[in-house]
């Protein structure tokens, strides 16, 4: 009845509010800039999605398209400088107080305290921006290394994808912020040397190559070899999912969940101590990543640091998983569940906000928190 045409008008509304992009080409659009000025390359159809890494920009994802410089929101009020289209504000900067916890400034009549969208929303609203995803997904517009429809408990690749392209917008909008990227910095470093410490390893060398990883990335200079490194592994994206998420942790799961034969039937060898199974497999695992960094083209570049640190990791995760120690397996469980636990929230429309950018973004900031914060 009435009721229904308002709802569906509302909601053809709102689409049209939130993106503009679907229609417009991407290979025609001429070189811009972002926020802080900081011009961008122009994006063809083969950056597509290639987002924040570092300090700087690489191209943006698509749906992150500038608009007219200045914009009234009755709900957000206004932000001054360049804007994204309408419903792609920046996010406001994170304050630190007494420390580098983040706290995000909510611009929704939701309190922090609740769910992360009220349950009488409407369900069209809510979901308007996933509903852009599954239309760029279905047009073959959203591309990506790898299906991870199912470890993501997604209900299609459509759907995976779909929300992959709101994902990839939103870390872009949620670096464009210093402030955000400092704190995602922070995060990872301590996740991962929190789970070190608690397997009674101890994290100074990872913190050290961690850091020495990081202030590659925020060299200019670097960014173009790191790109042609990651794109040779068919990274499509230069953004946190992509690289952090999918081409480093989800990656690393999945091979410790299928080891080489060789390593199983060694450590199943009743002739061997616990101390030499061990000691041969953290010595396997250094000799192959040892291996890689010697065949790379650049010997100095991004993948070289990357191995570096995979070798304060690696080695631990591996012994956790397919070692005799249940006290490490128990926390190397605990580690992998909590890091599928954040990407499969990040990828639920009941965990979080799909309306708009802005409002993913918030949420995904908000469970990096709480990951953060369980980790300690």
């Amino acid at each position: 009845g009435a009721g229904a045409g308002k709802k569906n008008l509302q909601h053809s509304q709102l689409l049209k509010r939130v993106n503009t992009f679907s229609h417009h080409s991407i290979d025609n659009r001429e070189s811009e800039s972002v926020g802080d000025g900081t011009p961008f390359p122009s994006i063809n159809s083969e950056q597509n999605g290639r987002g924040y890494f570092g300090q700087k920009a690489f191209p943006l994802s698509p749906a992150l398209e500038s608009s007219p410089p200045h914009r009234e929101d009755k709900d957000r009020g206004s932000l001054g400088g360049r804007v994204l289209n309408p419903q792609y504000q920046l996010l406001p900067p994170i304050e630190y107080v007494d420390g580098p916890e983040p706290i995000a400034e909510r611009h929704s009549s939701v309190s922090s305290d609740d769910s992360f969208h009220s349950a009488t929303e409407d369900v069209g609203e809510r979901n308007a921006f996933y509903d852009l995803g599954v239309e760029e997904a279905s047009r073959g517009l959203v591309a990506c290394r790898k299906m991870r429809t199912e470890i993501l408990q997604c209900s299609s690749d459509t759907d995976f994808l779909g929300k992959l392209y709101c994902v990839r917008c939103a870390f872009d909008q949620l670096l464009m912020s210093q402030a955000n990227r400092l704190y995602f910095r922070q995060a990872g470093q301590r996740v991962v040397s929190s789970f070190l410490y608690r397997a009674n390893q101890d994290p100074s060398l990872f913190t050290e190559r961690y850091e020495d990883l990081i202030q590659f990335l925020e060299v200019p200079e670097n960014w173009a070899v790191t790109e042609k490194e990651l794109t040779s592994r068919k990274v499509v994206a230069l953004n946190v999912y992509d690289v952090a998420l999918d081409f480093v942790l989800l990656d690393a799961f999945t091979d410790l969940d299928s080891p080489p034969s060789s390593i199983v039937s060694a450590l199943q060898n009743r002739w061997f101590t616990e101390g030499m199974k061990r000691s041969g497999l953290s010595a396997a695992v250094w000799s192959l990543l040892r291996a890689k960094r010697s065949m790379l083209q650049h010997p100095n570049g991004f993948m070289a640091k990357f191995y570096l640190l995979s070798e304060t990791l690696t080695p631990t995760l591996a012994w956790g998983f397919l070692g005799t120690n249940e006290e490490l397996r128990k926390q190397c469980k605990d580690f992998k569940e909590r890091i599928l636990g954040f990407t499969r929230s990040v990828f639920s429309l009941e965990a979080v906000r799909y309306s708009s950018v802005y409002s993913l973004a918030d949420d995904i900031l908000h469970l990096a928190q709480q990951l953060v914060e369980g980790m300690a």
